[in-house]
């Protein structure tokens, strides 16, 4: 079977594309560029077969022609492509508070049976949540630290272990107020309806689908929005699981300056046990393959499976260390289809670690938002 990988390289301006032929290569086997420069068309044993491009080839090298070795069966070459439209900008994650605050009339639903989970007008004010480690970065960014008498008296009781005593414990519940994560909503459990407690789980009370959990500091309900629905006057829009754990792990290389994880499940924190180890490679790139002729935006990530009995070292600023972040079993179970599929996707072995090699990566990726 014929497969290809077209990777776009903006930084260098350049397509690499990567083809598995059916067949071995001969003399004639070559690559060209249609005359709209959008795709690259592969001659091979008389057929010509229309291969998609994830950007435009230059004009100035539309009339090249690329061949191979002959008798093999793996073909690749570089194209130079014209001038790339600027960059989309940040790190865009759907249902932000300014977006949000413009759909007063909306409510979200149940992904799963449309029951009503945060009714219409409900939630009087929307606000952003600042980044996961904001108050472990004070000491960098805050020019004026937060001072009163009771931090004074909190840090002379107890030492400076009461450092910024009054901040990450949680935020204060305040009716009618939501606070807006990239993965999540933190809702008083007032402002919510048909949700129901097991434990610290949240479910729908219809159809019984995980919605959540407790958060544990402030005891406001945490619900992931791909959980949700948003229904706005009849216009229903649900968002994919893998775009949301894109925008989260972008976030770790842009605003955290880390990229490497250790992904584990809520469950298996201290044992490691199923985790996976991601290097993140790329926070933004577009592609096609054989499945898709529509370019694909992704984060491009290396990634390996946590053997057994393997201790991986949690400390970021070591040069071997990776940074420990935990998802539910589903985020996880979602994160590793993600990763195998689209390592499917790349053509022959390439990317693609063999049975008993150890040490080596996998190639992979995630579609990530983009921004209409």
């Amino acid at each position: 079977m014929l497969t290809f990988y077209a990777e776009l390289l903006s930084n260098i301006r350049a397509i690499t594309l990567s083809i598995h032929l059916s067949s071995p290569a001969t003399a004639s086997t070559r690559i060209t560029v249609e005359p709209s420069a959008s795709a690259a068309i592969l001659h091979h044993h008389g057929e010509s077969i229309r291969l998609p491009l994830p950007g435009n080839v230059n004009p100035e090298h539309q009339q090249r022609q690329y061949g191979t070795t002959v008798g093999t069966e793996h073909l690749s070459c570089r194209l130079e492509v014209a001038p790339p439209p600027p960059p989309k900008g940040e790190n865009y994650a759907p249902w932000s508070a300014p977006e949000l605050t413009r759909t007063e009339s909306a409510s979200f639903d149940c992904r799963k049976c449309g029951s009503t989970l945060i009714p219409r007008k409900r939630v009087k004010k929307w606000k952003d949540l600042p980044s996961g480690n904001w108050a472990d970065m004070m000491d960098f960014w805050h020019c004026h630290k937060p001072d009163d008498d009771r931090k004074k008296k909190d840090e002379a009781e107890e030492g400076e272990s009461a450092k910024y005593s009054t901040f990450g414990k949680g935020f204060a519940v305040e009716r009618g107020t939501g606070l807006v994560d990239r993965l999540y909503f933190l809702l008083p459990a007032d402002d919510c309806e048909n949700v129901q407690i097991a434990d610290v789980k949240l479910k729908c009370s219809l159809c019984e689908t995980e919605l959540g959990v407790v958060d544990g500091d402030s005891k406001m309900w945490k619900i992931n929005k791909w959980n949700l629905r948003l229904n706005d006057q009849e216009k229903e829009t649900t968002y994919p699981l893998e775009c949301f754990l894109s925008s989260q792990i972008i976030s770790h290389a842009e605003e955290g300056g880390v990229r490497r994880l250790l992904v584990t499940s809520e469950a298996d924190v201290d044992t490691q046990a199923n985790g996976i180890k991601i290097w993140i490679f790329n926070t933004d790139y577009r592609y096609t393959h054989t499945h898709s002729a529509e370019s694909v935006r992704a984060v491009k990530l290396l990634w390996q499976t946590v053997e057994p009995g393997e201790k991986v070292p949690t400390d970021s600023l070591k040069a071997t260390g990776f940074e420990g972040i935990a998802l539910d079993p589903t985020c996880l179970q979602t994160l590793r289809k993600c990763l195998h599929d689209s390592n499917g996707h790349l053509p022959g072995n390439i990317g693609k670690t063999s049975m008993g090699q150890s040490g080596e990566w996998n190639v992979g990726s995630l579609r990530r938002f983009e921004e209409i």
